[in-house]
């Protein structure tokens, strides 16, 4: 029986520490939003309207382009069926 509480104090210490965490990064104003237990970072994730602006492009079209074409890769662009389709990819250069 002591084993049991033992485990769940464990647990409930954990649980606190990674809340204390948590609040630390919100009142740090870190951008972020926590999508199936995965943190997606807004400064290294862009819409693509957003990329377009960053990086001076025309539209983005030339971005959607890219996507289509493998120029930016797979593993770089995140879909979110849940926001209505939103389109995020990973803020770097991809073409010079």
């Amino acid at each position: 029986m002591e084993t049991k509480s033992k485990v769940k104090n464990e647990g409930l210490a954990n649980l606190l520490k990674e809340t204390d965490e948590l609040i630390k990064e919100i009142k740090a104003g870190d951008a972020y939003m926590v999508v199936n237990g995965k943190k997606i970072d807004f400064s290294e994730w862009v819409t693509l309207k957003e990329y377009a602006k960053r990086h001076n492009l025309e539209s983005i079209n030339v971005v959607t382009n890219w996507i289509r074409r493998g120029i930016i890769p797979a593993e770089d662009v995140r879909e979110y069926s849940f926001l209505n389709n939103l389109r995020m990819i990973r803020d770097k250069e991809y073409k010079k």
